[in-house]
């Protein structure tokens, strides 16, 4: 218990391992608080660690630089920091993003809630992303993210809880919260692939699929359809296509329609995977 401590010099807490709730709630520290390598909890341990820092005040630097947080993120509840936070954004140092323990925590509890680990994941995103480091800025967004997911599906005011979360399952699922490409890419290609295997069944319907698969001229028109589905901005259809698309049946106009609709997602996730790709602000 650190509650309302005042610690005049530099607090040094380098490897030091608390088993249990390390209380620091409205400690002030005037110089450098150091908890480099501190372990708060033991991995594969039963006790809960709770490191509460709610009110504290941090006016130098504070460093968590190899800090183990294993069973909770730290409560950060209007906590201070008045100069630099450090701290290393690597998943074995962090606790999972649903933790067992959240979903037992009680109101007015000492144990954070879903909510707590919420807002002490986007406190350290604002303090990281202060200092310009976007890669460990998005690796606390991310799990802000998911936080906001499980947070959306336990809402017991919600009539719908499942609609109100699911944008945060789109963007999990198709970009992990921005930070896949693959997953997008991998996305619009499946859809290519599914429209083009429609399409080339239409143009081969004369000659047997089979042989279309040796006919240059079917085998295009099918590519260039179901790509031009995924990308209507460039208009490839309109200039290009004018003919092929006249022959499409209505169930495949409809396949066309539903590839445009929903290529949006994927495009959109792939646009925000480069831009945090390249840091493109």
């Amino acid at each position: 218990y650190f509650n309302s401590a005042t610690f005049e010099q530099t607090a040094y807490f380098h490897f030091a391992t608390f088993t249990q709730a390390a209380y620091f709630d409205s400690a002030t520290f005037d110089g450098p608080a150091k908890f480099v390598g501190t372990k708060f909890g033991l991995r594969g341990g039963t006790d809960i660690c709770v490191p509460n820092f709610t009110e504290a005040t941090f006016v130098k630097l504070v460093s968590f630089r190899k800090a183990d947080f294993v069973t909770h993120y730290p409560v950060l509840e209007g906590t201070a920091f008045l100069a630099k936070l450090v701290v290393t954004a690597t998943p074995a140092l962090w606790p999972k993003e649903r933790p067992a323990l959240l979903d037992v925590a009680k109101e007015n509890s000492p144990i954070p809630t879903k909510e707590d680990a919420k807002a002490s994941c986007a406190t350290l995103r604002h303090e990281i992303g202060r200092q310009g480091l976007p890669e460990d800025e998005h690796f606390f967004f991310r799990r802000e993210m998911e936080f906001s997911r499980i947070v959306a599906l336990s809402d017991d005011k919600e009539i719908w809880p499942y609609f109100k979360a699911w944008p945060y399952w789109l963007f999990k699922t198709f970009s992990g919260y921005g930070e896949s490409i693959e997953r997008p890419i991998s996305a619009l290609c499946g859809m290519f692939g599914f429209g083009f295997g429609a399409l080339l069944a239409h143009f081969s319907a004369n000659t047997g699929i089979w042989s279309a698969l040796k006919d240059a001229a079917a085998v295009r028109d099918a590519a260039a359809v179901s790509f031009s589905n995924l990308l209507p901005v460039f208009g490839f259809g309109r200039i290009f296509l004018a003919d092929e698309l006249k022959t499409l049946t209505a169930g495949l106009e409809f396949l066309s329609g539903a590839q445009t609709v929903l290529a949006l997602p994927p495009l959109f996730f792939l646009g925000i995977g480069l831009r945090k790709r390249f840091r493109i602000r």
